[in-house]
């Protein structure tokens, strides 16, 4: 038997095992091979079973790719009802090298598996993950995540789930048999049928089970847009003047640059926007990462392993070896590799990381608290973004609304808004999709050490001190930065409050 025959016979196998009838395995097989004499011998084995014909009936011809002894095999396991087992019996007795860690899959013409047809979905909704969540009773709930937002597409029965699941499981390589363990895999996949317009994906799959039964995560990721909009920054940072501050002090000739911000906020954007301001051409790069979003170029990416003793410490510590100029690491956990950054920093690497804080103030006072010698944060840190990102109405329905100038007067008090301006609400539209909001809008703050909060931070103040200093400082705070995007008409009072209401 050929290899694409095998994997063919394993897919079917976990479809069938998992609960799915015949037809529809076979059905949903279709253009997963990129073979197109397998998919005329399913399309044949499909078209005669539903004639009232037999498997076996169905696949007369092609022993010639599945193997007389497969055939045979099938027939036996078609009259016993054990369809499911045999397939898989005939994936795995085949000489054929393994599958590819990520395979690679085509969306053209013709009919595609089930897994594709939902990710074909999700990109025409512009979704950038697709949730399945099992529900009770064995169904499930097909969920899109568009401008950050979960939005419910439809309820699956408990066989549309498992066949669901199971065309994930095989077409991400995942192992089956192991449905109470977390497993993750990637999918390589082009789409389109215009070679100059074909789109390549990577597809990050998480499957992981629940009490209610297994639920799966499709990350929807495409590196050549990915790095098209880390060159654009006029887009990541829409106001001239704080983007001039943030790459005046994000690309200093040595130092410690952090963004801050919870999860989804913007943060690897914006540091691997800086790391391709550094010159990847003429410096040294590492980046040391728990999980590389997308490969950069020009820049050394090093993935930790904690199961291999390999921490954030100990890879920044082979990192080292390397001769970096610029070193970037993902995110700060705790005190050692906060020290080992501003060790780095002290010695004339210019250092950009990550740090899980409300806003800029408190990253600073959180670095102090960890036990870093408040003079070497003096000497080192040039400067703390803080981020989020809020949706942007939508231009083409959004309208006047007092119900949003009323909520922005009581969050911000009414001396701070303008009367000139005009207030909108989201509506929706055939553009929108009907949800009234279109894209994700940055908010910024940006923290550097002024020459008062130096020397206050420099002589070690304790952690009162410092916080009135901070506060002293005349920076546009994040909320701040969101009221005028409010005023301006881009997003409203109603999304700022939820992502970063004036109290943060």
């Amino acid at each position: 038997m050929n290899p694409l025959a095998a994997t063919l016979c394993t897919q079917l196998g976990e479809l069938l095992g998992a609960g799915a009838p015949l037809i529809m395995a076979l059905e949903s097989s279709i253009g997963a091979s990129q073979d197109t004499r397998l998919d005329d011998i399913l399309g044949k084995a499909i078209a005669t079973l539903k004639a009232g014909g037999t498997l076996f009936e169905g696949l007369e011809g092609a022993q010639d790719v599945f193997g007389a002894q497969t055939l045979a095999a099938l027939a036996r396991a078609e009259a016993l009802g054990e369809l499911a087992t045999a397939f898989k019996r005939a994936g795995n007795n085949t000489l054929a090298s393994p599958a590819p860690s990520a395979p690679k899959a085509s969306v053209t013409d013709g009919q595609a598996p089930v897994w594709m047809t939902v990710l074909m979905r999700g990109l025409d909704a512009q979704a950038s993950d697709i949730h399945l969540e099992a529900a009770s009773g064995g169904g499930g709930v097909l969920r899109f995540r568009i401008d950050g937002m979960l939005n419910t597409q439809e309820t699956l029965d408990s066989t549309a789930m498992a066949t669901l699941l199971a065309s994930i499981r095989a077409a991400a390589n995942l192992p089956p048999g192991q449905p109470r363990v977390p497993q993750s895999g990637r999918i390589e996949l082009e789409v389109g049928q215009d070679p100059d317009t074909r789109r390549k994906l990577e597809v990050r799959v998480s499957v992981i089970p629940t009490m209610r039964g297994e639920s799966a995560v499709l990350r929807i990721v495409e590196p050549s847009r990915i790095l098209q909009h880390l060159n654009d920054l006029e887009r990541i940072f829409p106001d001239p003047e704080q983007r001039q501050a943030i790459e005046k002090a994000a690309l200093c000739s040595h130092g410690v640059f952090l963004a801050t911000g919870p999860t989804s906020s913007g943060k690897t954007t914006t540091l691997y926007a800086m790391l391709m301001r550094s010159q990847p051409d003429k410096l040294k790069i590492v980046a040391v990462e728990d999980h590389c979003e997308v490969t950069l170029p020009g820049v050394t990416h090093m993935a930790t392993n904690h199961r291999r003793g390999m921490s954030f410490g100990a890879t920044l510590r082979g990192a080292l070896r390397s001769d970096p100029d610029v070193v970037y690491c993902s995110e700060i956990r705790d005190t050692e590799t906060a020290n080992m950054l501003i060790q780095i920093a002290l010695t004339g690497h210019r250092v950009f990381s990550q740090l899980h804080s409300p806003d800029a103030a408190s990253a600073l006072m959180r670095l102090r608290n960890m036990g870093l010698e408040p003079y070497m944060l003096a000497e080192t840190i040039r400067g703390i973004v803080s981020q989020r990102l809020v949706r942007r109405l939508c231009p083409h329905c959004a309208r006047p609304s007092e119900a949003e100038r009323a909520k922005a007067t009581s969050a911000y008090g009414a001396d701070r808004i303008d009367p000139e301006a005009t207030f909108l609400e989201p509506v929706g539209c055939p553009k929108c999709q009907h949800r009234g909001y279109l894209g994700r809008l940055p908010v910024y703050e940006l923290l550097t050490l002024s020459p008062a909060l130096y020397d206050t931070l420099y002589n070690a103040s304790d952690a009162d001190t410092l916080r009135r200093a901070i506060a002293a400082e005349p920076y546009e705070r994040l909320a701040d930065a969101a009221l005028k995007l409010i005023q301006s008409g881009q997003t409203t009072a109603t999304e700022v409050l939820r992502t970063c209401p004036p109290t943060s």
